[in-house]
């Protein structure tokens, strides 16, 4: 139901009936440990539970009115940077502009769309939050002023 509409019921069921027969910390464990070993999905969980459980985590931390960024360590930085351009493809195809996504050190992790050329600078994290449609990513834009303005009003994500 979650990626395939006509499933919403059955996937309701199913997360209704986990989440009232499940203890907390045993479900917990269930999600930390990624799918059963006999799941297709195992083999791609490296590469998607990484930006999906960054994606989550601040969500909750920039829900609170005094988050600050926090220090990423180098591997999960480099886990983020390679999924940087998968989330752009997926969540910013109807661009309204052509947008380069950049770190700051110059690195060109994405581009997408067609138009006039927008950058986005930012590191990997905040780049990956921002192609998924959250909106206090920590980024710039660089652009004409009609781009960045549409880019920015734009919707990202899925």
């Amino acid at each position: 139901g979650i990626v395939v509409p006509q499933l919403a019921g059955y996937t309701d069921r199913v997360q209704a009936h986990v989440a009232a027969s499940t203890d907390w910390e045993k479900l917990v464990d269930m999600i930390a440990g990624g799918p059963p070993l006999y799941s297709p999905f195992k083999l791609l969980d490296p590469f998607v539970n990484v930006a999906e459980m960054f994606i989550h985590n601040e969500d909750v931390r920039r829900a609170q009115p005094t988050w600050e960024p926090r220090e990423l360590d180098e591997r999960l930085v480099s886990a983020l940077a390679g999924q940087v351009a998968t989330m752009a493809r997926m969540g910013m195809r109807n661009s309204p502009a052509r947008i380069i996504l950049v770190t700051p050190e110059g690195r060109r992790l994405a581009a997408v769309g067609r138009g006039a050329e927008v950058t986005v600078t930012g590191a990997p994290g905040e780049l990956l939050l921002f192609a998924a449609g959250r909106g206090p990513a920590q980024v710039t834009f660089a652009g004409p002023d009609e781009a960045v303005a549409a880019v920015r009003g734009s919707h990202r994500g899925f």
